[in-house]
Formats: structure tokens, sequence, C-alpha cells
């Protein structure tokens, strides 16, 4: 690693059963508070686990830290550029038996449950192992989403979408109310997906009779029809290119500007004369 926290080579650690990796490429820059240089980063197992909705945990909880000292005890938050990769595996046969997706997940804190980790795009699926990247270290692991869990009780209603037509990366807010009705609290991690993609994930907490109304923001970098789906919802908004020019019109409002101006150059002369 040079002076400045950048990796002149790749560097891959395994956990003991060299099952779980992380990885970091050469080129990667690492840099702790006040651009100090990490001398030490550690993988270790998480002593807690946030809530998981309608989640189940299918693998260790693991924590990684960066200490600006091999001698530190005191962890220091770290910015990574690019993205720091990692691969964990999980047994097919021992997954629940109402498993609909394996995903890894990380956490910032508790009390905002697990949110989905971006894939690592351009890796080749396998059965058995999923993969994603971090550009930062938080608690993570990998996650059974389980189908058909939605808590009894939690109601999800009025799905708005506002606008319903956008230009390329303009701002949309997505909103829906959800209720409890269970006669009990209900921690609940709600998605949004779009086209099937899973967008944001916010964790809700509603005690029994509570409503909440919860908001996403998205943009699209593509023109078409766009689904969202959410708690159950479904909708859709739509992505416009630029306004198209019409030349013609143009044209032809020009040439009336041009026949006004020439006239009233004419009538000027004439009372000129």
């Amino acid at each position: 690693m040079t002076s400045e926290g950048v990796l002149c080579e790749d560097c891959l650690a395994f956990d003991p059963p060299k099952q779980n990796s992380w990885e970091a490429k050469a080129g990667t820059q690492l840099l702790c508070e006040n651009n100090l240089v990490p001398e030490l980063i550690k993988v270790t197992l998480a002593a807690s686990s946030p809530p998981s909705g309608t989640t189940e945990t299918v693998g260790p909880i693991y924590e990684i830290n960066a200490y600006t000292s091999k001698n530190s005890m005191i962890p220091s938050p770290i910015n990574i550029s690019p993205l720091f990769r990692m691969a964990l595996a999980y047994d097919p046969n021992e997954l629940p038996t109402n498993t609909s997706e394996v995903i890894l997940a990380y956490s910032y804190e508790p009390s905002q449950g697990w949110l989905e980790m971006t894939p690592d795009i351009g890796t080749v699926a396998e059965i058995g192992k999923t993969r994603g990247t971090l550009d930062y270290f938080t608690p993570n692991t990998l996650l059974a989403k389980l189908a058909g869990l939605t808590p009894a009780g939690f109601v999800a209603s009025d799905l708005a979408i506002s606008p319903s037509q956008t230009q390329l990366n303009q701002k949309v807010t997505i909103s829906v109310k959800v209720t409890n009705t269970s006669g009990t609290s209900i921690d609940y991690i709600i998605q949004l997906r779009v086209d099937g993609i899973v967008k944001s994930s916010k964790l809700v907490s509603l005690a029994d009779g509570a409503s909440q109304i919860v908001n996403f923001t998205v943009t699209s970098d593509t023109i078409g029809k766009h689904l969202v789906q959410v708690a159950g919802l479904k909708g859709e908004f739509m992505v416009v290119g630029p306004p198209k020019i019409n030349v013609g019109l143009i044209a032809g409002i020009i040439g009336v500007i041009l026949l006004i101006i020439t006239g009233l150059l004419i009538w000027r002369r004439q009372l000129a004369d």
C-alpha cells in the first residue's frame, strides 16, 4: 500500500473454512479518518443481529473494522474507492423451504434492520454463493427472503407515485401507507422494487393500530415505463426523453416574424416619404 492508501496489488482474504471471502483490487484506495492509512483490517463475528423481518439469516454475521494501528483497540471509519467486494457461501439444501431468494445484506445500525447489498455486477451467478460490494464497513450477512411471510395484520394501501411522468434522471417520489391491525407491535422490512430490482429497504416499526406513511425516492436513466412494487402493491411511472423540436413550426414562426418586420419597415419608409 502506498502512503496515500492505494493498494499496490490485489488483496484476497478468506475465513477459516475458505468458504467466504473479502477482496480489494489493486488501485483501491482505503483511507481512515483524517486521511490516515489503515494498518489493519479485521473481519470478526458479530455479537448481535438486527431484526430480520420476513427474512432469515442463513450464515454467520460478520463485522469488518479498520484500524490505523495494529495495536489499536478502537476501529476507525473508512472510505473505500472503488468498491470492496465480498462473497458468502451457503448450502442450498439447508435453506428454509419457503426461501424465495438469497441475498447479501448489511446494516448501518440495529434499529434500521437489514438492507440489501449492491450485487457484484459482472460476476457469474452461482448456486450456493452470493456476491456483493461494499463502499464502507458495516455488519453483513446472508439472508434468505421468505415467501408469503408478510406479518398478519400488516396492511399496505394508498400507493402514490409522483410525478407519474418524468424526465431522465429526475426524482420520483413513491409513498405507501402501512397500518398495523395485528393486535401486537410489528417490525417489518418494507422494500421498494422497480422493474423487479430492489432499490431501497426501510424498517417499519408499528404499534398495534398505528399507521405510517413510508416514502421512497428513485431516479431512472432509462426511457420507458417502469413497474413499481411495494408491499404487494403495484404501480408505474413513465420516463420520457427531452421534448422533440418541431423544426417546421419554428421555421413557420420565424417566417411570420420576418414578414411582420418587413411590413413595418415598408410602412415606416412610406411614412417618411
